[in-house]
């Protein structure tokens, strides 16, 4: 995952952990701020692996199918 490696490398933390960052900073349930940690990997999750995985889903067919709003800028030097 190169954004995430991108993201880790550039401002030395990805975009799950400043959710789950934000969850437990706004008091939000865990399993929400597990659910955005993990929702790449959800089978990491400890608690709610299944709440994971269908955000995962989400977030693969957003991207499959173009749904998104957004796109990554690839500079090439």
């Amino acid at each position: 995952m190169r954004h995430l490696n991108a993201e880790k490398s550039v401002m030395g933390i990805t975009h799950q952990e400043i959710g789950q960052f934000l969850t437990d900073k706004w008091n939000l349930p865990t399993v929400l701020g597990e659910t955005i940690l993990y929702h790449h990997f959800p089978s990491q999750a400890e608690n709610n692996k299944e709440l994971a995985a269908i955000v995962h889903l989400a977030d693969y067919m957003t991207q499959r199918f173009r749904i998104d709003n957004f796109g990554w800028i690839i500079i090439t030097s």
